[in-house]
């Protein structure tokens, strides 16, 4: 069985949560992986998977709130410091 077959199945409004979880967890890993990796090209699954199984709607609702998630992204991160450490300067 494919997975699209499976997406297709479920009523709109469970695909519709499942996009938002997905967010949700890319969210997450993205906030703790910080500037170390991008994660910027996955955010395309959720909003693909709601566009195609619950409508451009319900996919234009869901890049929103990705777009409104990755803005409220603080740019200090639990990986990366607070300030920029200074090489020890050679005097």
């Amino acid at each position: 069985m494919r997975l699209s077959h499976y997406f297709e199945g479920l009523p709109r409004g469970h695909t519709y949560v499942v996009s938002l979880a997905l967010v949700l967890l890319l969210g997450i890993v993205d906030y703790v992986t910080g500037a170390e990796w991008a994660f910027s090209l996955f955010y395309l699954l959720p909003i693909a998977l709601a566009a195609w199984v619950a409508g451009r709607p319900a996919g234009i609702r869901m890049a929103f709130f990705t777009l409104a998630q990755a803005g409220a992204a603080p740019a200090v991160t639990p990986l990366t410091p607070a300030t920029p450490q200074e090489p020890n300067a050679a005097v």
